[in-house]
């Protein structure tokens, strides 16, 4: 995969994928899908899962510590983990989207930094 996004150019582009299936990735016996997952071709370091929480689903005891509990796994397999409140996202979508940005940027320039 990463030969052929080196090959039209998209290899040092962020790639976004919406509900991300992570087969390989499992808590309590199941699947991890994460809201979205943000992804460098050529900086394998670079592996962001986006979890939207909105208070009607993550509202329970249950359910918060499923997500800390997630959030520990995905780290274990090499994914950094950003939380959003979906109000967050429904009340400022471009403030929202662009500390995603911003965010993204500091990683990329501290990887280029570190090698």
């Amino acid at each position: 995969q990463y030969i052929a996004f080196h090959m039209v150019g998209f290899a040092d582009a962020f790639h976004l994928m919406m509900q991300a299936r992570l087969p390989g990735i499992r808590v309590d016996d199941r699947a991890i899908r994460t809201d979205a997952l943000i992804y460098k071709p050529s900086n394998p370091s670079i592996n962001i899962a986006v979890e939207c929480d909105g208070f009607e689903f993550h509202s329970g005891k249950d359910s918060f510590i499923l997500d800390r509990k997630r959030d520990r796994i995905l780290q274990k397999h090499g994914l950094r983990v950003r939380r959003v409140a979906g109000s967050e996202i429904h009340r400022d979508p471009v403030g929202t989207s662009s500390e995603l940005f911003y965010y993204l940027q500091e990683i990329d320039e501290s990887v280029v930094n570190n090698t």
